[in-house]
């Protein structure tokens, strides 16, 4: 009873009242039954997932189902992932990042070790980074024939498809793993803290 009390507290304070409440609280205790995670944080995480990207129809099993798959194939629980999500989803909505983008790069990143909350962190740098770069990011980009425009709309397409457009022109410059391919990716990417995320992201070889 205290974990349905908590979880529709979370779910409350979210905004979501009366049926639309419920039916969150339903799916929300359905996820933290299959990831024996506290039923108030995943609440909340299926709270925050609804705020951002509701308008794109998604319902509140369909957010749960895509907490469990990203849990699957990552290598994290839900209750972590559920608790890491508030720091990228309000910057992946902003930046026109599907959901299932940002899912995929949870479970790409966890996979490879990296604990839910820092995956989270730095995904939210390299959004950042490549939506708006810096001066030296920009000017990294136009030295293998890419703007910054071009980024940001691969980027609303698909986050795998603009990290794939990058890494193709800089195939064509530098060899690839060489240190020229990755010091250009270091630039691109806003610095030495988020080049990691993105050989991470992509399967780069490293040097």
């Amino acid at each position: 009873t205290k974990s349905l009390v908590d979880g529709m507290y979370m779910i409350e304070s979210g905004g979501f009242h009366g049926a639309a409440g419920l039916a969150i609280l339903t799916a929300a205790s359905r996820g933290a039954k299959v990831g024996n995670a506290d039923l108030g944080v995943v609440a909340d995480a299926t709270d925050t997932v609804l705020k951002n990207f509701g308008q794109t129809g998604i319902s509140a099993t369909q957010v749960v189902n895509g907490l469990i798959a990203t849990v699957a194939h990552g290598k994290t629980k839900m209750q972590d992932l559920s608790g890491s999500l508030s720091q990228i989803l309000p910057t992946a909505s902003a930046a026109g990042i599907g959901l299932s983008d940002v899912e995929g790069a949870m479970a790409t990143m966890t996979g490879e070790g990296i604990k839910a909350d820092q995956a989270a962190t730095y995904l939210r740098q390299t959004l950042i980074s490549l939506e708006a770069p810096s001066a030296k990011g920009a000017k990294a980009l136009a030295s293998i024939g890419l703007t910054t425009q071009q980024v940001a709309d691969a980027m609303h397409k698909s986050l795998p498809g603009a990290l794939a457009l990058i890494t193709d022109n800089l195939k064509k410059k530098f060899p690839e793993g060489s240190a020229a391919y990755l010091a250009d990716i270091k630039d691109n990417s806003g610095g030495s803290r988020t080049i990691q995320r993105i050989l991470d992201l992509t399967g780069t070889p490293q040097s």
